[in-house]
């Protein structure tokens, strides 16, 4: 009797249905009001928004459609995970089709993830490129992080673990632009200070993105689902959050 029994191939998933779903929307709506404000304040100041605005916009809308996504699939990912534990087996009818549609939408939720990390990083850029338009050698960095933060985006076709380091590599490059940029520029020390305070949310992106790479595959080889995609949501969401006080 006990060959006929089901094979375990993971562990139970670490984070429940209900909060699953409750961070990712709860990151839809928090970063939805951050972003509105940043757009009131744009106007207000300048009388319009900039290109780096549309970048967190466009990012937004990716964080908005994952959600969506994971709120249609959400009940096929737990029972995947139900099926692959032995908590429900054997499996029931129709669990084929739903797990071939639960990758379909898997694609997607890492292209939109992926496209809208990347776009917060272009947000970045362009904000750092205004600021330092006049700085001599400014423009040539500038330009070189540019192409590589494109060549890591194509790259992060590859395995999840790699993707999640690539993240956090980028992140570094991002940071030299403001580095660079502070070190040239001539300020008081007081305000070299305060304008490096401000462009310290990358390092906190930068620090998240790192957690979460760590964190996920810190207990096997295999990380659970659920624990993968909230913390990549919660990622995403930060990128969100940091961008709005600059």
């Amino acid at each position: 009797m006990s060959g006929t029994g089901p094979t375990k191939l993971s562990s139970p998933a670490r984070v429940g249905q209900e909060t699953f779903i409750a961070v990712a929307w709860g990151g839809v709506a928090i970063t939805l009001l951050f972003i509105l404000f940043r757009f009131m304040v744009r106007i207000k100041v300048f009388g319009r928004l900039q290109p780096d605005d549309g970048l967190v916009l466009f990012s937004w809308i990716s964080l908005l459609i994952n959600a969506s996504l994971w709120h249609v699939g959400q009940d096929a990912l737990y029972e995947i995970i139900a099926v692959s534990v032995g908590e429900l087996y054997p499996p029931p009818p129709g669990f084929d089709r739903r797990t071939e549609g639960y990758l379909r939408k898997m694609v997607a939720v890492f292209v939109f993830f992926y496209t809208g990390l990347w776009s917060i990083k272009l947000a970045f850029l362009l904000f750092f490129k205004r600021l330092g338009q006049n700085v001599r050698h400014q423009d040539k960095l500038w330009w070189v992080v540019l192409s590589i933060t494109f060549a890591t985006y194509v790259t992060c076709i590859g395995t999840i673990q790699y993707r999640c380091f690539a993240s956090s590599f980028e992140y570094i490059q991002i940071i030299l632009v403001p580095v660079n940029l502070l070190r040239k520029v001539r300020l008081s020390v007081l305000k070299k200070l305060a304008l490096g305070g401000l462009f310290s949310v990358t390092v906190v992106i930068m620090v998240f993105a790192i957690t979460r790479a760590v964190v996920v595959t810190s207990y096997s080889h295999q990380p659970d689902q659920t624990w993968l995609y909230l913390w990549s949501g919660l990622e995403h969401a930060v990128c969100e959050w940091s961008f709005y006080r600059l």
